[in-house]
């Protein structure tokens, strides 16, 4: 079993939202009762203090009270109550935002209002993500269906993949298209730094990019970096991960990107831009890094190297001389 790695802090880290087509939204406030003593002549809104008010999936909490509106997120408006404790339950899961609730009863005068309006419904995700937990958190499409530890195509999960099979739309297979990064480190203490670009510069505002990597028989002492990189070359807040993690199998890495603050800015991001950096070794004759792809949780990245490396670059000022990058249509069989 392979584990996804978490976050550390390279320039700071905020937790990510993922994006989002359709947020949830919550259902508004039922109208008065009718009843004058709880606010104002018929139809009008209620001053009671328990008129309108709540949030939860069923009405208001007194029946001559109006009904309170819709549960959080995936609940329609719930009707007003008949003479009963509670106003109307909350409307059914809808994929759109539950429909409105529907008015109290004409008689007698003591009735509920109408419930509020219905939520937003789940939220639409991109490809390999899903919102599982909409019930209770507000928290966007918090959940890679596509992980390494848990590959599957619904919010029940699925399996772990083996060490050198990555999970690729819901299934554990072997890599297709992959980029190699060699490095060949001969002392301690060597850095080579690589990047994947994107253009356009994509706004990953409190979203995340998750990496897979895997980098068999790499030195176990030997880091590498991964942050993102602004339209005017500032650092943001990165993920160390040390290369004794790599070489066991194919591992996901998510980076947060965080919100603009006065030294990045994820409004426009130039680069995924990662650092290797040699321990006390032993090394290998060329250490070997491969990527499988990199995806940001909103979908606006997703390169898989399908056919090639894209828009993968090196470095000219933090190198070791023979460092390269080639595009592969699989791992070699060696490895």
């Amino acid at each position: 079993m392979v584990a996804a790695v978490g976050a550390a802090a390279h320039a700071g880290c905020t937790p990510d939202f993922d994006a989002l087509v359709g947020g949830p939204g919550r259902g508004g406030a039922g109208t008065g009762g009718d009843r004058p003593s709880n606010g104002g002549a018929p139809a009008s809104g209620g001053t009671h203090a328990s008129a309108g008010e709540g949030g939860s999936p069923v009405g208001g909490e007194r029946s001559d009270s109006g009904g309170a509106g819709a549960g959080a997120g995936e609940n329609g408006g719930g009707a007003g109550g008949v003479d009963a404790p509670q106003g109307g339950a909350g409307g059914d899961l809808g994929a759109s935002g539950g429909a409105s609730g529907s008015g109290g009863a004409p008689t007698p005068p003591s009735v509920g209002g109408a419930g509020g309006a219905g939520g937003a419904g789940p939220n639409e995700c991109a490809e390999r993500f899903a919102d599982c937990n909409a019930a209770t958190h507000n928290d966007g499409c918090e959940t890679f269906l596509d992980s390494q530890e848990s590959c599957g195509t619904t919010c029940a999960g699925g399996d772990a993949c083996t060490a050198l099979t990555v999970c690729n739309a819901g299934e554990c297979v072997v890599a297709q298209g992959v980029v190699e990064l060699s490095i060949p480190f001969s002392a301690t203490g060597q850095g080579q730094r690589f990047a994947q670009r994107f253009s356009p510069m994509p706004d990953l505002t409190l979203k995340t990019l998750t990496m897979r990597l895997y980098a068999p028989g790499a030195e176990t002492s030997g880091i590498m970096t991964i942050y993102p990189t602004d339209k005017d070359f500032r650092g943001g807040p990165g993920v160390p991960v040390s290369l004794a993690a790599l070489n066991q199998g194919w591992i996901d890495v998510v980076v947060p990107m965080g919100e603009a603050t006065t030294t990045f800015d994820p409004l426009a991001i130039y680069q995924l831009t990662f650092d290797i950096q040699s321990g006390v070794g032993p090394w290998e004759p060329v250490t070997k890094i491969y990527i499988d792809a990199i995806w940001s949780s909103d979908g606006v990245i997703s390169d898989t190297f399908t056919a090639s490396y894209g828009q993968t670059v090196s470095s000219t000022m933090l190198k070791v001389d023979g460092s390269a990058y080639q595009w592969l249509d699989a791992l070699p069989v060696a490895e």
